[in-house]
């Protein structure tokens, strides 16, 4: 997989700080942290011959916990909204559960919040503690083998070849950037259509090298340079699924126009679609990519790289907590503020969670005294985040699953407490056509 993204810092947001926080020399850029950045992409998994652009909302942070990467240092927190696409379009899912939503909002106009609770709290139980799905699913989309070979190849530049890496000397970083720059163009036409109403959201994790490093309120990294990067990215609706991807990324800066490319290369992606019931247009699976030439960088087809610390030799079965009634999926159909309750917003639930407790499996106390915290934050945190969970498919369009949960609980773990709630719970993830075309709109009945 191949991806541009591209950032005009002439044309952010007033909130964004580029004044005080924002500076660039021949060899490195350091930008605002917790600042909200509009960007456009250009991206093609080749290997589906699945090419397509649009505009991501992203907030740049440190990162020292990682669900995917073991040295994580920074990290990007990403919504994207497609615009453009090439490829097999896939909408029985979210079709169906479209037609389930609306039946459900004509049956009970009011929130039955009771209901929801408890499918909620069961999925949380049977899904994320006990069967440690989402886990297993990143275990199973990363070839760690492959993974190494990724940063020997970027430990092979020294640390004085900053710069010595450039946009003119790759034909598919020049592609995708013309591509992305043209996604600007249609973000600020009312008349564009889309070819498929798709949202995903994607965090990129960019490990230890010299040349990145972090304040409390900025991020540092070197132009020019291959930075070793893992991305998980979620689909939720129409299609569903997660993807894992493994490469490195490379940033190039013109001081003229403001503009910061940064180009992305993976060598290791896997896609699960999650839902058995709708497979999806392309076929599960793991694929892998010589990241160089040279014997240290062979693929060996009949190895594999992955770990199994997580494997099952049996399917764990279906959830003995959850009935048999339907799960409510109205949640995103509705506005916030009925789904919301207030107290959750006050609650200091959002300052308690501490990774270094929720992730020591080998201390049952310390991952107890997560547990409460970790609950208000899914059963209640949730529904008051309606920007950051809701699809562009429509509001009614995804439920509260695994995929959910992966995405919600990772987003607690990997920000910081001091902004876990603001990055949570802003609607800035779905204003991209407000901000770019003055089209403001109240999201959760826009389709």
């Amino acid at each position: 997989m191949e991806q541009v993204r591209r950032i005009d810092f002439s044309q952010q947001g007033e909130t964004f700080d580029k004044n005080n926080r924002f500076k660039f020399n021949d060899t490195h850029i350091t930008i605002p942290s917790f600042d909200y950045v509009h960007a456009s992409y250009s991206k093609s998994y080749y290997h589906y011959d699945e090419h397509e652009t649009g505009v991501v909302n992203l907030v740049m942070i440190d990162n020292p916990y990682s669900q995917i990467s073991p040295y994580s240092e920074l990290a990007f927190v990403e919504k994207y909204h497609t615009l453009t696409y090439d490829g097999k379009i896939d909408t029985k899912r979210g079709d169906d559960i479209k037609k389930r939503a609306q039946e459900q909002l004509e049956k009970h106009p009011k929130f039955r919040r009771n209901k929801w609770v408890r499918h909620a709290a069961a999925k949380l139980g049977y899904a994320v503690v006990y069967t440690k799905t989402v886990m297993r699913q990143i275990e199973a989309g990363i070839d760690q083998v492959l993974a190494w070979q990724v940063r020997r190849h970027v430990n092979s530049y020294r640390e004085n070849d900053v710069g010595s890496v450039h946009k003119s000397s790759s034909a598919s970083w020049a592609r995708h950037s013309k591509r992305a720059k043209q996604a600007i163009i249609h973000a600020k036409d009312r008349t564009f259509e889309r070819d498929f109403v798709k949202s995903e959201q994607h965090c990129k994790h960019f490990e230890k090298l010299d040349g990145i490093s972090f304040t409390e309120d900025t991020v540092t990294f070197p132009l020019g340079r291959p930075v070793t990067t893992f991305s998980a990215e979620m689909v939720n609706s129409p299609v569903h699924y997660l993807g894992t991807a493994v490469g490195h990324v490379t940033l190039q800066y013109d001081e003229n126009t403001e503009i910061l490319e940064i180009f992305f290369q993976t060598f290791s992606y896997g896609r699960q679609y999650s839902d058995p019931k709708y497979p999806g247009p392309y076929p599960s699976g793991l694929h892998v990519a010589p990241v160089a030439n040279g014997r240290d960088y062979i693929v060996d087809r009949d190895s594999d790289g992955r770990h199994d610390f997580r494997f099952l030799p049996k399917a764990p079965g279906p959830n003995p907590a959850v009935n048999k009634d339907e799960a409510d999926f109205t949640q995103w159909a509705r506005p916030t503020e009925e789904v919301c309750d207030g107290f959750y917003l006050e609650d200091s639930f959002w300052e308690d969670i501490c990774p270094d407790k929720l992730l020591n499996y080998n201390d049952v106390y310390e991952l107890l005294t997560q547990f409460k915290p970790l609950l208000n934050s899914v059963i209640g945190g949730m529904l008051c985040s309606g920007s950051w969970m809701r699809s562009d498919y429509g509001g009614g369009t995804n439920g509260m699953d695994v995929q959910e949960l992966g995405v919600w609980i990772h987003g607690l773990i990997e920000i910081r407490n001091d902004y876990t709630k603001a990055m949570m719970l802003t609607p800035f993830w779905d204003d991209w056509k407000c901000f770019y075309a003055n089209e403001c709109v109240t999201p959760y009945n826009e389709n």
